[in-house]
């Protein structure tokens, strides 16, 4: 696998950690409602738990957890889980606030779902690839990466990244692809 760009190094996803960001965290633009009825229509398996990898503030974890059981929000920064946490359905009894890096936490599967909102590129590709490449087959299906974006080389048809994200039964949406919400 090519390394990753150097700004995409811990050095700069650190900067989730200072105050000032995640302060600032609340006004970026929501996803919609629809994406929420359409991540829970993909539970079709016997579990309703979620894994939202790299949750911050819980974007995706907070407004999913109305539809499922449970959702382990995982984020490395205490900071944005707290905010999480104080933000509408932060408070929710279903989300199960993990601070810690997806690399090292213990989790709980199975997973009816992985999400990963705008933040695989922050992780390291090769330890995370890894450890949802040791799920079952029938939990790798149900891994969706909400958006990878242009600095995500999985992203990227022919990379070795994009290579290893489908060898690890993992599936990478194509550059313009939608899904209708």
């Amino acid at each position: 696998m090519e390394p990753k760009p150097a700004f995409l190094g811990p050095h700069v996803a650190s900067a989730f950690q200072e105050a000032s960001v995640i302060e600032a965290y609340p006004y970026r633009a929501p996803y919609p409602e629809s994406l929420f009825q359409k991540l829970a229509e993909l539970l079709t398996g016997s579990s309703r738990a979620v894994l939202d990898v790299g949750t911050g503030p819980g974007d995706v974890a907070r407004r999913l957890a109305p539809y499922v059981e449970r959702v382990d929000a995982v984020d490395w920064s205490a900071g944005m889980i707290a905010l999480g946490q104080q933000l509408p359905g932060g408070g929710d009894p279903r989300i199960h606030w993990i601070q810690g890096r997806i690399e090292e936490v213990t989790l709980a599967p199975p997973y009816g779902l992985i999400t990963a909102g705008e933040s695989l590129h922050w992780m390291d590709w090769g330890v995370v690839l890894s450890r949802f490449a040791t799920l079952p087959a029938a939990e790798r299906k149900h891994i969706h990466f909400i958006h990878l974006n242009h600095t995500n080389r999985a992203g990227i048809a022919g990379t070795a990244e994009r290579k290893r994200v489908e060898e690890a039964g993992c599936g990478v949406a194509a550059a313009g692809e939608r899904t209708a919400l």
